[in-house]
């Protein structure tokens, strides 16, 4: 008689393993994570954990696409393509107008940001002109 058996179980609160010493509840486990850490903790266990490995994935994704991290995002969808395949599903797939609007996005901010430090720069520079030429240093 080999080791018991694994039940797989779709809960209210998510997804479920049951077996006679433990059961672990992915959604319950994970609900106290927040951002990076969220990610880095769903692709922990997709990575580990072959019962809950599509379920970890797709919350990964999921919670990739809230935010910028496009190398990240890049990468796990390669990861989860690789250890699922097409149980991944499409709608989890690599999303190339997400991708693309996030790319564009993030650009324009940057652009605005340096626009703002250069003008900052200047204004700092001109208020130094000004303190120089009312405050002359003598000899």
């Amino acid at each position: 008689m080999g080791p018991p058996r694994k039940k797989r179980q779709k809960s209210t609160t998510g997804y479920m393993i049951k077996n006679k010493m433990h059961t672990f509840n992915l959604l319950d486990y994970i609900k106290d994570y927040r951002g990076h850490t969220k990610i880095r903790r769903l692709v922990f266990i997709g990575r580990r954990c072959p019962d809950v490995r599509l379920a970890a994935f797709r919350g990964a994704l999921s919670e990739l696409k809230k935010g910028r991290n496009l190398d990240l995002y890049t990468s796990t969808v390669s990861e989860a393509r690789e250890l699922l395949g097409e149980r991944l599903g499409e709608k989890w797939g690599y999303d190339k107008e997400w991708y693309e609007s996030s790319r564009r996005e993030y650009h324009q901010e940057e652009s605005a940001l340096d626009s703002k430090v250069a003008a900052h720069r200047r204004e700092e520079d001109s208020n130094e002109e000004i303190l120089v030429a009312t405050n002359p240093q003598t000899p």
